[in-house]
């Protein structure tokens, strides 16, 4: 199966992790304002991808380093789409794409991009990633986005 999208629009956001977070713990993503649908604007979601410290050491946003490849395999995230928790327990080790070199530590990854039914309506503040173990210290959990804007439709 060809899994491969064409990307027109393409956001990056990070998902800060306090070192004083549990297990259990959930962390809220935030509204993404570019990823919201707006008067004029629906924003349509098509796929979505995470990165460890293998792919990217530091957040771009902020001083937090990026997750480890244990930090990876210990959460999980939900996204919810018109109000619902729709897609729940997403492993975040089919979301990373980038692995270590051969020699390196292992790394999760999927070899197909994580890819959304074209998701409409994704409400980002509603969305979370779940601790199922503490974290190594203070991260960022590094989510890229592929969306499309269709302005001739309106929520």
């Amino acid at each position: 199966m060809d899994s491969f999208i064409k990307t027109t629009k393409y956001q990056l956001f990070e998902v800060p992790v306090p070192a004083t977070a549990a297990a259990g713990q959930r962390i809220y993503i935030g509204d993404q304002p570019q990823l919201r649908s707006q008067s004029g604007q629906q924003v349509t979601i098509q796929g979505i991808e995470t990165f460890s410290n293998q792919a990217i050491t530091r957040s771009p946003f902020s001083v937090n380093v990026a997750p480890t490849a244990a930090d990876i395999r210990n959460a999980i995230l939900v996204i919810n789409v018109a109000g619902f928790e729709d897609l729940q327990g997403i492993p975040l080790a089919a979301l990373n794409r980038i692995f270590a070199e051969a020699g390196a530590n292992f790394v999760p990854f999927a070899d197909e991009q994580f890819l959304l039914n074209n998701l409409i309506r994704v409400d980002w503040t509603k969305s979370y990633v779940q601790l199922n173990a503490a974290p190594s210290g203070a991260i960022a959990y590094l989510f890229g986005v592929r969306y499309a804007t269709d302005l001739t439709r309106i929520n």
